[in-house]
């Protein structure tokens, strides 16, 4: 196990796969929209007001609040799109052109509807004009790449290539014994549940208290790291460790991407690696506890 970890095959594979994650991620950042010129009201008689993507407020009963905002486009981008409303959207105008009126209500607050918009959207900036109902409480809109888009489903497809290519280069040049051959499967299949649950699974959906964690977060973030008290927030009694590595993470990805999404997005690929590191070091343990079987 040694001489192969330590061999310059190692280190090339290495070097490669890395890249190879790079120009992914760089994809996968051309990909996601950017947001700006926020804007919402309640009737056409009010003045329009400014908020931040994605919108959330709290409003009275049977309300209709109206959103214009921009969406940006880089040249390589989605057409299908997940809209997750709360609760309805009403309609939708795309660079003054309508949606059709039997997509309409649009509703879905867990789970969302996915729409093709492609024949609405152009590379630059986009103008939408969208109108919501709530029924009370807090009226939010969260719109984002549908996990069924081609150019966003070919990148996943590329993505679990590039790691099970590597995988299997690792497990070739480690591989003496047969029943290797089993343990490189298992793990295999080890990281394939975790990047399918990655790959379908939003940060809000079976996260418990997720708010509360990316609160701790960003509170290290806005006090230079500082330890709070177990008393502020809601998740702040937990150990520290966990959140000052994700606040880094944060802090280092928001250098190149500043969209909030995005970043609580990284903060899942973080956990999706240490899930992967955990596998392998299950493995590594094993194989030393049991040398011979």
């Amino acid at each position: 196990m040694k001489s192969y970890f330590r061999s310059r095959s190692f280190a090339k594979d290495t070097v490669l796969f890395l890249l190879a994650l790079l120009v992914l991620v760089g994809a996968f950042g051309l990909l996601v929209p950017t947001y700006s010129n926020e804007k919402y009201r309640f009737g056409s008689d009010e003045e329009w007001k400014t908020y931040e993507h994605p919108f959330e407020m709290n409003t009275e009963e049977d309300a209709y609040p109206e959103l214009l905002f921009t969406m940006n486009l880089s040249l390589v981008k989605p057409s299908r799109f997940l809209l997750i409303p709360d609760d309805c959207v009403e309609s939708i105008s795309i660079n003054r052109l309508e949606l059709p009126d039997d997509l309409f209500p649009l509703c879905g607050y867990w789970h969302g509807k996915e729409i093709d918009l492609a024949p609405y959207l152009r590379s630059g900036e986009n103008t939408f004009l969208v109108t919501l109902h709530n029924n009370g409480g807090n009226s939010k809109l969260k719109i984002s790449p549908a996990r069924s888009d081609p150019t966003l489903f070919t990148l996943y497809v590329l993505l679990t290539t590039v790691v099970l290519l590597y995988i299997w280069r690792i497990a070739r040049g480690h591989s003496r014994k047969s029943f290797h051959g089993v343990l490189w499967s298992v793990f295999t299949l080890g990281v394939l549940v975790r990047l399918y649950y990655f790959f379908v699974t939003r940060f809000e959906v079976r996260g418990h208290d997720s708010k509360g964690h990316l609160e701790y977060i960003q509170y290290l973030l806005d006090n230079a790291f500082a330890m709070p008290s177990s008393t502020v927030g809601w998740e702040f009694y937990h150990p520290p460790l966990y959140y000052a590595f994700s606040a880094l993470w944060m802090r280092i990805h928001s250098l190149v991407e500043p969209l909030r999404e995005v970043l609580i997005r990284g903060l899942q690929v973080q956990s999706l690696l240490y899930g992967i590191a955990t596998l392998g070091v299950v493995f590594w343990i094993g194989a030393l506890l049991f040398p011979k079987r």
